[in-house]
């Protein structure tokens, strides 16, 4: 009997602790099925709930609206009236527009014929040849054709011995009544090379160039407006310049500057 006794509890306990691993398990899993977030919290749910973003209306800045008065008012007023007055080429511009015309037509390549094109381009070339020495008052005779060198000057006017002889005053106003005014220029140098001669300022010899007697008043305070006298003497005597009586007039003047100086201030 012990024996059957012990065989059943046995079994007994058995079968209890199968009821109760089954009763945890099953325990278990229905806490898992009810709860899953609070059993394991630190890992992500498998399907997420969708989050549902929603618009938001922009917000809009109050509208403005003008004054119709305030408008109309502004739109009669002179003041913001902006008109442009219309485009009226000058006389220079017009000839500039004419010439270029000419020009674009006397190069183009689709001419026909190239003996009116070069007419038109001799035409032009004659033309501003014609106006460029009108401004400068030159003859066109002289630009093409050299005067011969007039030695009306005597030779005793280059000699040493005779320079201080010479009336000078006499010889200019002949010159001039003559309407000689190389010549005169010519005269107005020798006096201011006497002058400067008789003053010690120079050493007056006839094989000398103008730039030696340049040289020798480079510690002087004639240095300057001698170079200059010197510069329109060259450009008239040596140049064949043609001098009328209107130019001589402002080279008489520069000379007569030239020689008062001298007189003030040269060394005796």
């Amino acid at each position: 009997m012990p024996g059957t006794f012990t065989a059943k509890l046995a079994l007994h306990m058995k079968y209890s602790r199968l009821f109760c691993s089954v009763a945890f398990e099953l325990l278990l899993a229905a806490l898992l099925w009810v709860q899953p977030p609070a059993l394991f919290a630190g890992e992500p749910p498998a399907n997420p709930p969708e989050t549902e973003v929603k618009p938001v209306a922009p917000v809009l800045p109050p509208v403005k609206h003008f004054d119709a008065q305030k408008l109309e008012t502004m739109r009669n007023d002179p003041d913001f009236r902006y008109t442009e007055k219309p485009y009226t080429p000058t006389l220079l511009t017009r000839f500039i527009q004419w010439l270029g015309s000419i020009l674009d037509d006397i190069f183009s390549f689709s001419a026909q014929k190239d003996t009116y094109r070069l007419l038109k381009l001799l035409l032009v070339a004659a033309f501003i040849f014609v106006l460029v020495s009108t401004l400068l008052n030159v003859k066109i005779s002289d630009l093409f054709f050299r005067k011969p060198v007039t030695k009306s000057i005597p030779a005793h006017e280059f000699l040493e011995e005779n320079i201080h002889k010479l009336n000078f005053e006499q010889l200019i106003a002949e010159s001039v009544k003559a309407q000689d005014y190389r010549k005169a220029v010519r005269l107005l140098y020798l006096q201011n090379l006497k002058l400067l001669s008789d003053k010690s300022l120079i050493n007056w010899q006839p094989n000398k160039t103008n730039r030696d007697y340049q040289y020798e008043l480079y510690q002087t305070g004639f240095y300057t407006l001698f170079a200059q006298i010197t510069r329109v003497f060259n450009y008239v005597w040596y140049g064949n310049f043609t001098i009328d009586a209107q130019h001589f007039s402002v080279v008489n003047q520069l000379f007569a500057n030239f020689s008062n100086q001298l007189n003030q201030q040269g060394k005796k």
